[in-house]
């Protein structure tokens, strides 16, 4: 039976995430969430909607922030044969891959190309193919902020299996960064469509614009702004 792992950053997730996730489980896939955090303040983010999952979520031990208690609960992990401790790798990095392997997965998918930056080595370890998603920040931020890290997310996305991308011009950039001919795969991010939708009259009503994402630099509103104002300098009607 093949064993998804789904790799998350945070739990809770973002509601795109879960409903993927209760999507996939309706489908006959029953694949397993794994988050590297667990911050139940962020469930008060508007992406969020609530915390409750009808799936099982694990949380990967992140050895280096827990208690000393926590430390050591999570060396359970390691008790096996194959994951008993040893000097060639570090103590965190030996608790992760134990929690991984005791999930048996048969493949495992990173939703983020950051996270299969910095994570793709377990499957290594594991001797298993993974995939990854690759929604804009990972492939418009990572740039602007290390040579390194997007070194590091190239040679993720030529490692990878397959590549999801949520629309063709993140495919393409994908592609151009891994500087191969990338196998990858647009599934578009939807919103819900209202059941009806007023008539439209461009002669009478402003065209109206709607945005989403956070207050973020990463969003790029400014962007935004300043198109709305060469819009606005030009005689559109928008609001």
């Amino acid at each position: 039976m093949v064993n998804i792992i789904e790799v998350t950053y945070n739990w809770p997730a973002e509601v795109f995430i879960r409903r993927h996730v209760e999507a996939m489980h309706a489908a006959g896939v029953p694949v397993q969430l794994v988050a590297r955090h667990s911050a139940q303040s962020y469930a008060a983010s508007a992406s969020v909607a609530g915390v409750e999952a009808a799936f099982q979520v694990h949380i990967v031990p992140n050895f280096d922030h827990l208690s000393r208690t926590q430390k050591v609960l999570a060396l359970r992990h390691i008790l096996l044969p194959a994951d008993f401790p040893t000097l060639s790798r570090p103590l965190r990095k030996q608790v992760c891959l134990a929690f991984f392997r005791r999930l048996k997965p048969s493949l495992i998918h990173f939703h983020t190309a950051n996270l299969a930056a910095t994570m793709r080595w377990i499957t290594e370890q594991l001797g298993i193919p993974y995939t990854l998603s690759v929604r804009g920040s990972d492939l418009h931020t990572a740039p602007l902020r290390s040579f390194l890290e997007t070194r590091q997310i190239a040679a993720a996305l030529r490692g990878a299996a397959a590549v999801h991308a949520v629309c063709d011009q993140l495919g393409r950039l994908a592609r151009q960064l891994a500087q191969t001919d990338l196998n990858y795969s647009t599934v578009f991010t939807t919103v819900p469509i209202p059941g009806k939708l007023g008539e439209y009259r461009p002669d009478s009503q402003p065209v109206r614009f709607v945005t989403c994402g956070r207050l973020h630099w990463t969003k790029s509103l400014s962007d935004l702004l300043l198109a709305f104002k060469c819009l606005a300098e030009g005689g559109a009607n928008t609001v």
